[in-house]
């Protein structure tokens, strides 16, 4: 299972990143690609503990929430909590920047460190943390064909 944690997997991740152009339209959703840049970071903040949300999905349960983040792909159909759903975009070079310096410190995060609560998926581990956040960013790559 791909993590960020993996250096090679962040820099496929970052290539993705890398080939954004602020003109790309997604293939579902109604979030524009700059939208789509900012989503992602604050997701990669809350897993890091600097953008806090209220826990507030019934998902944060165990074995559901593992279950979701290790074994079932993410549907397109999923909803955007609301803290996240339709973010202010600055300039797209400076939030793709962003990102994926966001990416880099996250991935830089040790083993066993002890990560914030999730606010969707209640308290899970630093490996969870990793997969779910490849696992969101890779989703939202793949809803712009990159």
């Amino acid at each position: 299972m791909a993590t960020v944690y993996d250096a090679a997997a962040r820099r496929r991740l970052q290539a993705r990143i890398d080939a954004l152009t602020p003109d790309l339209k997604p293939r579902w959703g109604r979030m524009s690609v700059g939208q789509m840049v900012v989503h992602c970071d604050l997701h990669l903040r809350h897993s890091l503990g600097e953008y806090v949300t209220p826990i507030n999905k019934p998902i944060k349960y165990f074995p559901l929430n593992m279950m979701i983040i290790y074994l079932l792909p993410t549907p397109r159909s999923v909803p955007t909590m609301d803290e996240l759903r339709d973010p202010v975009t600055g300039p797209f070079e400076q939030d793709r920047s962003r990102l994926k310096d966001t990416l880099e410190k996250l991935g830089a995060v040790p083993p066993g460190t002890r990560m914030p609560v999730h606010a969707a998926f209640g308290k899970i581990g630093h490996h969870a943390h990793g997969t779910l956040a490849h696992n969101h960013v890779d989703h939202h790559l793949k809803q712009f064909a990159v």
